[in-house]
């Protein structure tokens, strides 16, 4: 997928990979707060990724449903996302990886 980034992109995204993991300082950190502060971004994303979900389901799989009930033959938008994934299954297994990344209190030692 990187390959169809603009460069500037591209190199950003390579140099997140790089520093050092965010999640990982928390975990071994100590601080209640930032743990909290840490699983409340966590799930906030995570309910974006529902969000999109429900978006995909309305938007993309309902209209691909329709214009195969009409006969326009659309049957892969029901079934592939961009790329050429399996949409559904696709998003949900995102949203999942992100949702494991919680964190829970027994993961952290002192900074």
């Amino acid at each position: 997928m990187r390959q169809y980034m603009p460069p500037a992109h591209r190199s950003f995204v390579e140099r997140i990979g790089r520093a050092p993991s965010l999640q990982g300082y928390i975990a071994q950190c100590g601080d209640p707060e930032l743990l909290s502060a840490f699983n409340e971004c966590v799930l906030s994303l995570t309910d974006i990724r529902s969000l999109h979900i429900r978006i995909v389901c309305k938007y993309v799989t309902a209209a691909g449903a329709r214009a195969k009930m009409s006969g326009k033959g659309m049957q892969h938008l029901l079934e592939r996302g961009t790329g050429g994934s399996p949409i559904m299954a696709f998003l949900k297994n995102v949203r999942g990886t992100c949702k494991e990344n919680v964190l829970n209190n027994d993961t952290q030692e002192s900074c």
